[in-house]
């Protein structure tokens, strides 16, 4: 009886319905950007410092009933308000081409907010399309597991010889192979073991499966 439930929500779900809300992932350069917090929410308070890392302009506040309010910025999150307020501000940021975000309050929103695992560069967002956002802060919380902090240190490295890589490997099919061959070298195992490795290091991994000399 559960399977032909399953078969047929998949079969219902397999073509979106005109209520159904659907996602383009993206991630936004925010560097520069004006940015506006509405509300008192302690919940703000975290997405205001991701928006700080990401190197955002912050302005907050505490409370607001006045759609004017949000102009000139890029994006605008609130929590906390009425849903009368939302549909103001979200009808106004409409129309001003203002990235708008109330809190638990989707169909006012033009983005939800998913569950994110940083490790320094490596980003991973996982979103439910703002439907039961619980699930993706336990799928976050499994994922951090398999990826620990050596990701970031990874990254760090790949960043190091970057400018390097097209000297060294000019031609792009055996670029995109050295590439691959460094992530699948024991380059993270040897990080998790708190191994330090060096520029130098990396660029003997990158070069070593295909012969290449490196440059001095």
């Amino acid at each position: 009886m559960y399977s032909d439930l399953v078969r047929g929500q998949t079969r219902a779900s397999s073509q979106p319905s005109a209520q159904e809300q659907t996602f383009y992932p993206i991630l936004l350069n925010l560097r520069g950007k004006r940015c506006l917090l509405i509300g008192s929410d302690p919940e703000l308070r975290s997405k205001a410092a991701r928006l700080e890392r990401a190197g955002a302009r912050i302005s907050t506040l505490a409370a607001s009933d006045s759609p004017g309010d949000i102009d000139g910025y890029f994006l605008v999150i609130a929590s906390g308000l009425s849903k009368a307020a939302n549909s103001a501000f979200f009808e106004r940021a409409s129309r001003t081409g203002v990235l708008f975000h109330a809190v638990d309050d989707p169909a006012r929103s033009h983005f939800v907010h998913p569950a994110v695992l940083q490790r320094g560069r490596l980003i991973i967002a996982i979103s439910t399309s703002g439907t039961w956002p619980a699930l993706a802060v336990r799928i976050r919380d499994r994922l951090a597991e398999l990826f620990g902090p050596e990701y970031g240190a990874f990254l760090e490295g790949c960043a190091s010889i970057r400018a390097r890589l097209s000297e060294l490997v000019p031609e792009p099919a055996l670029r995109r192979a050295a590439c691959y061959a460094l992530v699948d070298s024991n380059v993270l195992e040897r990080l998790r073991a708190g191994e330090p490795l060096s520029f130098e290091m990396f660029l003997e991994e990158l070069c070593k499966p295909f012969g290449i000399a490196r440059k001095k």
